[in-house]
């Protein structure tokens, strides 16, 4: 006999039901992390805690480098993968030499342009004299970086670590979680 408004659980064409995503308790601490250590990645690192930003700052004086635009493009990867990004404002506050501006504005747009395309604001501003790392959001928090986005030691383009953080080997830093 059918029951008005009940699914047979064997019928393909219903749709599961989804299941609210319990985000972790998040606490205030603090990571050391020491030189060569592995199995962190931006993911482990920070996704938790900007899971319900709708707005991230970063302000990090050394985003100058090839390598150092590499990390902050990792970083919005992550974003990426680890939430909705549709709507999400991402500024970033930065430093450079003029030598060297034209080829971090490439970057930097490269990046904005690619962030536009999938929802989410990316802007940035450079700010002589900036000198503390730090990610604050909307919802609270601040994560104190010691050494900004740069947390990783140099790996080879062919290394499995270029598609792997978490073989990656770290620099010594701290990062310290505080609200508000």
């Amino acid at each position: 006999p059918e029951t008005a408004g009940a699914t047979d659980s064997t019928d393909s064409t219903a749709e599961p039901v989804a299941k609210p995503v319990q985000s972790p308790r998040l606490e205030e601490k603090e990571i050391n992390l020491r030189s060569g250590m592995t199995g962190y990645s931006y993911t482990n690192l920070f996704a938790p805690y900007l899971h319900d930003a709708a707005e991230i700052t970063i302000e990090d004086p050394y985003i100058r480098k090839y390598w150092q635009i590499r990390n902050l493009s990792e970083f919005m990867t992550m974003l990426v993968e680890t939430r909705d990004v549709e709507g999400l404002k991402v500024h970033l506050v930065t430093d450079s030499e003029e030598y060297e501006r034209a080829d971090v504005l490439e970057g930097l747009n490269e990046i904005k342009d690619e962030m536009e395309s999938l929802g989410m604001e990316f802007s940035y501003e450079f700010q002589a004299g900036l000198h503390d790392r730090l990610i604050s959001t909307d919802n609270g928090w601040r994560i104190h970086l010691g050494r900004g986005l740069d947390i990783f030691e140099p790996y080879g383009k062919y290394s499995v670590a270029a598609s792997s953080a978490t073989r990656r080997k770290c620099k010594e830093c701290n990062i310290i979680y505080r609200r508000g």
